[in-house]
């Protein structure tokens, strides 16, 4: 039950905060595009995957 409610609940509240509280809302103050391009990248790159990045990597096997 702990592992669920910290999975499901507490990791994706805490990323929010992180991105869109914290680096969104920081740079936001001084330059707002700027503020949510920079946030938005940076939560992209944090969730993008390696083999998408790389596909010609020899681990990758699309058919798996």
């Amino acid at each position: 039950l702990l592992m669920f409610v910290m999975t499901v609940l507490l990791a994706p509240l805490a990323e929010e905060l992180l991105y869109r509280v914290g680096l969104t809302g920081l740079i936001a103050r001084k330059k707002p595009v700027l503020g949510i391009i920079v946030g938005g990248l940076f939560f992209g790159l944090a969730h993008i995957s390696y083999y998408v990045l790389f596909p010609s990597s020899p681990r990758y096997n699309p058919t798996q």
